[in-house]
């Protein structure tokens, strides 16, 4: 705390209570890591004895467990970025009307949706291009 006011004295109060606010933060993650070092020790009935090599390769674990994180968080965000970038593309070789790449309606489509030709109701759903009523994009 004494640190925190000499912050204050040299660089302002703002700079002092952002100081005393982490250090603050700081300490009750301190506090609450070693509930649950004691909690793990107790629960898993750890011996004395190994109490203190158990910490370590706890401590090491989580170190080496933050650092893979960190990795794949970085490489989704790099593959995100990667993917937006080819939607961005299509859209506008989309929108400027490209014909990069226009392979047409796979037989699969075509075989399972038909365009309807009767009325329902006196109404027709869809018809086929080039038919009455075709406002709807037909194949």
């Amino acid at each position: 705390m004494a640190f925190g006011l000499l912050v204050g004295l040299w660089s302002g109060a703002r700079y002092a209570g952002e100081f005393s606010a982490r250090w603050l933060i700081e300490c009750s993650w301190s506090v609450d890591n070693l509930a649950v070092f004691l909690t793990i020790m107790v629960r898993f009935a750890v011996p004395r004895a190994y109490q203190q090599v158990a910490l370590l390769v706890g401590i090491l674990l989580a170190l080496v467990l933050r650092g893979l994180f960190i990795a794949a968080g970085a490489a989704a965000i790099a593959l995100f970025y990667v993917v937006g970038a080819f939607l961005v593309f299509t859209a506008v070789q989309r929108a400027r009307g490209s014909r990069l790449r226009q392979p047409g309606v796979p037989p699969a489509v075509r075989a399972s949706v038909r365009p309807a030709s009767r009325p329902v109701d006196g109404r027709v759903l869809r018809s086929a291009p080039g038919r009455r009523g075709s406002g709807a994009s037909g194949w």
